[in-house]
């Protein structure tokens, strides 16, 4: 049987290839020794961290049998980088804030900051930016210029347990429709169930792609300015076992993952503020 004969440029390419990919494996390798090994906080506590969101794309969904999302994705390599088992559980977003909230070692994403929220969470982040907006249809007969015009329309679709349905109850909005399903909000919109729709851009632009609908159809009309998305811990959780989980987010900025996770889901990557704010 006739041999196979490599020319002297093809294996050039070959020991090329080969030293690129052993190159990776090896950059990776340390990132992951890094997290480790660098004394940073109590990793093994770190490691006992049980994680919690909802399911709410673009920032956590299920694709097929995967977890997705750009909060997921950073999430899943935060948690590679300490070892963690990645291990997340997925409930209302109601039931996922009273978990958080109660009991230690936990950490519910991709949960907004917020002044209500400040003291009741320990925060690494953010993991994501978004812009957030009233959504109205373009033939509702509400004309909403301000935030305050939104107390005269008789349905304002926010997500139940989410940062809006707080802030606005605290300004004293009692026309909140409050969405236990907020991955229908836009059909709900369309359908005159709700008049207008407090929604992250990102959220309005994944829907309006899912649906199929034509842009002219909605538009936005009330900036209600940025969204900042975080892991946040429970207060009961010591800041020992938060510092590996923030030096992991630290390493993905450090690589570049974290901006390739944002550009993948069609956002602008941010820096994050990288403190445990008690």
């Amino acid at each position: 049987m006739a041999g196979i004969q490599i020319s002297r440029q093809g294996m050039h390419r070959i020991v090329v290839c080969l030293l690129t990919a052993m190159g990776l494996l090896i950059c990776e390798a340390d990132m992951v020794q890094a997290a480790s090994d660098d004394g940073v906080g109590d990793l093994a506590g770190a490691r006992t961290v049980r994680l919690y969101t909802e399911d709410f794309p673009p920032f956590n969904f299920w694709a097929g049998e995967r977890l997705k999302g750009v909060g997921a994705d950073i999430i899943h390599e935060m948690a590679r980088l300490l070892d963690h088992d990645g291990a997340v559980e997925i409930l209302p977003w109601k039931r996922v804030m009273m978990a958080v909230r109660e009991n230690p070692y936990t950490a519910a994403f991709s949960t907004v900051r917020i002044p209500e929220r400040e003291e009741e969470f320990k925060w690494v982040g953010p993991i994501a930016t978004v812009q957030t907006w009233l959504y109205q249809s373009y033939d509702s007969p509400f004309h909403l210029v301000t935030i305050e015009d939104a107390r005269k329309v008789n349905a304002l679709g926010v997500q139940a347990g989410g940062a809006a349905e707080r802030s606005l109850t605290q300004m004293g909005f009692d026309n909140l429709s409050a969405l236990h399903n907020p991955d229908n909000a836009l059909r709900l919109l369309l359908a005159g169930r709700i008049d207008a729709w407090e929604a992250a851009d990102a959220v309005f632009k994944y829907q309006l792609d899912e649906l199929g609908v034509d842009a002219k159809q909605v538009r936005p009309t009330v900036n209600l300015g940025k969204y900042e998305l975080y892991l946040a811990f429970s207060p009961q959780t010591p800041d020992e076992a938060i510092l590996p989980w923030q030096h992991a987010l630290e390493q993905l900025h450090a690589s570049g993952m974290f901006g390739a996770i944002q550009r993948r889901y069609g956002l602008t990557p941010v820096m994050s503020h990288l403190e445990i704010t008690d």
